[in-house]
């Protein structure tokens, strides 16, 4: 709290000003009164405080191999931060991550444990040798799974929160399981820890053999929200930055609150952004391109209802409606180096539970309403759906690598197509690949791997064909 005081009273007054304000700086002044003479005082001016930069966070992103590095022990470079991300294909295997103050995995002045098993899940700090548990869980879910598929488990730090998460799927808020809240005391203790040691499978001294099994990924950022799934229009967010909100229950609405601004992503996502965005379906050339798409849909003679009955009658779906349109869009016309897909969904249709090669990718809603689903991980057993997203017609999503990744997609409306615009880049900046491979599960229930989407038709020869049907049906 400030003062606030004319420095000698008003001339003749008997009175003294003193208000205590918050918040507000003190600048003198002098003030010429009608009687020509001057007081000088202090005036009360708002302090501005500088809004607060919205802290990013991205998944763990740098590799490390123990085995090349010829150490299960790594060097950390942030200070009480990080995250730490293990992944394992069908083989799973049993491992401890110890952070620690110490470069000995032997000495344990300070350290966190995390020890995941088939049986249960532990999180404990060891003080001077002595281990103390923080917290457990035998629930199924968190532990270690057996000959399903891909699972990623990941633990979190973070010595400003004093928090350890220990989570598993996409390394977010909603996927944490285990959460141990440290005390205040221990903050300097967290900030010491400079050191993670990995250690696998007590049973199996031959460690060589997990070296093609195991893929470790380290971050400086610890887990702290959940990025909204959905982008917030350029038009409104007028350069400002949104904190990352998320509604607990999974389900984002078509809210500007849940939304994130296209700077807070990836620059690779940005440029698909923008090479997808002005896309329009109906324009001047043909008005009525929606309509007709819809016409065809339903019309038992429409080039789009036949298609599918062919693709359903020839191909392994077991339902009709995980049919859909797949139409490649050349880059000579959209003027990007990125070609792009359009995707055409009937009423009511929907994906399988799918999982991109680790890309970015940028998705707008063209036309109808989408249901876009997010899972933990591609598993049979473990099909645990964490959140969806509503997009509405011009809405856009987004995923990255450690983000969004596996997903299904549904068209809910029971009378209109949903036509959807997409966009992918590889990891790797270098390559460009809008037909990038997709593992997924089947109608059958088996973990399909390296599935490759394949066109059905070029979107020049697309659009002649609506064309055309337009002209038979409507022209008299």
């Amino acid at each position: 709290m400030q003062s606030f005081s004319c420095a000698n009273g008003l001339p003749g007054s008997k009175y003294r000003f003193r208000y205590l304000i918050p918040f507000y700086n003190l600048i003198w002044i002098e003030i010429a009164q009608m009687t020509m003479k001057t007081v000088k005082c202090f005036i009360l001016v708002p302090v501005i405080k500088p809004q607060k930069k919205t802290k990013k966070f991205s998944p763990p992103n740098k590799l490390w191999s123990p085995w090349r590095a010829s150490s299960f022990t790594e060097y950390l470079e942030t200070e009480g931060i990080l995250t730490i991300e293990i992944e394992q294909g069908d083989e799973a295997i049993p491992f401890e991550i110890l952070l620690s103050v110490n470069k000995s995995p032997k000495e344990n002045t300070y350290s966190i444990l995390l020890s995941v098993s088939e049986r249960q899940v532990k999180i404990s700090k060891i003080l001077n040798n002595f281990k103390i548990l923080l917290n457990q869980s035998t629930v199924d879910n968190s532990l270690l799974h057996l000959n399903d598929g891909q699972h990623k488990y990941w633990l979190s730090m973070d010595s400003d929160s004093l928090f350890v998460k220990y989570g598993q799927g996409e390394a977010r808020d909603s996927m944490t399981m285990i959460k141990c809240d440290l005390n205040e005391e221990e903050s300097y203790l967290l900030k010491d820890i400079r050191y993670v040691h990995i250690k696998l499978d007590d049973e199996n001294p031959d460690l060589d053999k997990y070296e093609d099994k195991i893929r470790i990924k380290l971050g400086k950022d610890p887990v702290l929200n959940d990025p909204p799934l959905l982008i917030k229009s350029p038009v409104l967010s007028s350069g400002k930055m949104l904190q990352f909100r998320y509604r607990r229950t999974g389900e984002v609405e078509n809210n500007q609150k849940d939304s994130l601004v296209i700077t807070q992503l990836a620059d690779i996502c940005q440029t698909l952004y923008h090479d997808i965005m002005q896309w329009q379906l109906d324009n001047k050339e043909f008005s009525q391109f929606s309509q007709t798409i819809e016409e065809s849909i339903n019309n038992p003679q429409g080039w789009i209802y036949q298609k599918l009955e062919m693709k359903f009658k020839t191909s392994t779906y077991k339902n009709i409606n995980e049919t859909y349109l797949n139409i490649a869009i050349k880059s000579n016309i959209t003027g990007s180096n990125v070609p792009l897909i359009l995707e055409i969904w009937p009423p009511g249709h929907y994906s399988k539970i799918h999982a991109h090669s680790r890309s970015y990718g940028i998705m707008l809603n063209l036309y109808g309403e989408a249901i876009v689903e997010l899972y933990s991980s591609l598993s049979v057993k473990h099909q645990k759906k964490f959140a969806q997203a509503i997009l509405k017609q011009g809405d856009a999503t987004w995923l990255a690598p450690g983000f969004n990744q596996i997903h299904k997609i549904i068209n809910p409306s029971p009378h209109k197509p949903l036509i959807i615009i997409q966009a992918y880049q590889d990891q790797d900046e270098n390559v460009i690949n809008n037909y990038e491979y997709c593992d997924y599960i089947s109608s059958n229930g088996k973990l399909k791997k390296n599935f490759v989407p394949k066109s059905d038709i070029i979107y020049d020869d697309f659009k002649q064909i609506m064309l055309h049907e337009w002209k038979n049906n409507h022209d008299q």
